[in-house]
């Protein structure tokens, strides 16, 4: 809770001091497809939280010219992340039925979604989380048939 919530909160309060002394600004929030998806509780809760900062956050804010978002990405191939996507039977889950998009994310998917939310071609977004996860939340492939 310290580290997910509470550290981002705090960051994102002295940020956007400056941000409204400077006439405004952008927070690009990271929280975590745990946050939309209940999968290891506190976790889970502490990036749910994040998730609701970015927007309160966004509403009180925006007076200010400063636009807040949050990107929630699922798993990416990171070395944080690297028992998970080395494991043979969660990489075979992940790309073969979990992310329709048939591969697990990569650092770069985050990173473009960040300067897309730091842009001017976002100029009007505000208080969303962008979620990078494949299509994995909507569920596997072919679940319930074709359209």
């Amino acid at each position: 809770m310290n580290v997910n919530l509470k550290g981002q909160f705090l960051l994102s309060q002295v940020v956007a001091r400056k941000m409204r002394e400077q006439g405004g600004g952008n927070i690009i929030n990271i929280t975590s497809l745990a946050g939309l998806v209940p999968w290891s509780k506190i976790y889970s809760v502490a990036k749910a939280g994040m998730t609701m900062v970015t927007e309160i956050m966004a509403r009180d804010l925006g007076r200010y010219h400063i636009r807040v978002n949050a990107i929630a990405p699922g798993l990416v191939k990171t070395k944080f992340a690297e028992p998970l996507w080395k494991e043979p039977a969660w990489a075979e889950i992940m790309e073969k039925n979990r992310a329709l998009t048939g591969r697990i994310g990569l650092p770069e998917d985050a990173a473009s979604a960040a300067l897309f939310l730091a842009s001017d071609a976002s100029s009007y977004i505000t208080g969303t989380t962008i979620v990078l996860d494949g299509g994995e939340r909507v569920g596997p492939a072919g679940a319930i048939g074709d359209v």
